[in-house]
């Protein structure tokens, strides 16, 4: 078994285990804590709204504290919005996610923790339960400037729009219900570098540096979501994306995030966020991001 394999095995046996937890969790609740399970939430027509943000920071600092320790400060802000025209024919969606933190530990720099701009939009035809026509365009990229951190002293390896992720694709998709739905299509990835070329460069050409690169291939996306009562939600999506010309280097991105409501205002995160890529490492990229802090929704 590769080490990919491994590593894909292990990140869905915690996802299995973690989402046995919160089911577990959520039905141990009393009954008149809150209806359970929650009813489908009918089909809303017209144009909606969300702008959600997330705030969350810790703080340790010491004074004559015999058993040791170091000062820290970590702070993380979180942005998730959405625009979505939904009507009996098509349905148009805007989102954007966007994420940044930093974390100071005694006396060493401040370190980057997060750093993540997502914005996608789509546009699908309702034809059929089975058969809805999309188009679609997701950029992924960073705000600023990112270290490895394990090397003395830092070295940067990306940086804003470098890299960006542009995917368009175009295909049909397949909503099973309101918790359920995949999509596939033909697809163009495209790379986009500036300073860190290794994401973009090809390897076979060892006279130039490629800063863009253009894939051609097959996207698809799964989403999932359970939302078992009022306080605790699953969301999933993962993305694959076959380049036609290696079809067995499949780019990997999957997202899974577990929110429990503790109050009104403030909610307990979970998420875990996987990527495998091997034009740019042969290893799986797992990054796991638990948070508690205060939560507020304009619309």
């Amino acid at each position: 078994m590769s080490a990919f394999s491994r590593k894909l095995t292990q990140t869905i046996a915690f996802f299995l285990l973690l989402l046995f937890f919160s089911i577990s969790s959520a039905f141990a609740r009393p009954k008149s804590y809150f209806p359970l399970p929650l009813p489908a939430p009918p089909e809303i027509f017209g144009l909606k709204k969300k702008l959600e943000v997330r705030l969350a920071a810790s703080q340790v600092s010491y004074s004559n504290w015999a058993a040791g320790g170091d000062a820290a400060l970590s702070y993380a802000a979180y942005i998730n919005s959405s625009l979505v025209n939904n009507t009996k024919l098509y349905n148009v969606t805007l989102r954007g996610k966007f994420a940044f933190g930093q974390t100071k530990i005694g006396g060493t720099r401040v370190r980057n923790s997060l750093d993540r701009i997502e914005v996608e939009s789509s546009t699908t035809i309702k034809k059929k339960k089975y058969l809805n026509p999309f188009a679609s365009v997701q950029l992924l990229t960073q705000f600023t400037r990112g270290y490895d951190y394990s090397k003395n002293p830092p070295v940067a390896r990306s940086g804003f729009w470098d890299p960006a992720y542009i995917t368009q694709s175009a295909g049909s998709g397949i909503r099973f219900n309101e918790n359920v739905y995949i999509r596939m299509g033909l697809a163009l990835k495209e790379t986009f570098t500036k300073l860190y070329p290794a994401y973009s460069d090809n390897p076979r050409t060892k006279d130039k540096v490629e800063h863009f690169k253009l894939e051609k291939g097959l996207n698809s996306q799964t989403q999932f979501k359970f939302i078992p009562n009022k306080s605790l939600r699953f969301l999933s999506k993962i993305q694959l994306f076959y380049n036609l010309r290696r079809f067995k280097d499949i780019d990997v991105r999957w997202e899974s995030q577990v929110t429990s409501k503790l109050a009104k205002y403030f909610s307990v995160n979970l998420n875990v966020y996987m990527i495998y890529d091997n034009d740019v490492t042969s290893k799986a990229q797992i990054k796991q991001t638990l948070s508690m802090g205060f939560t507020y929704n304009f619309f």
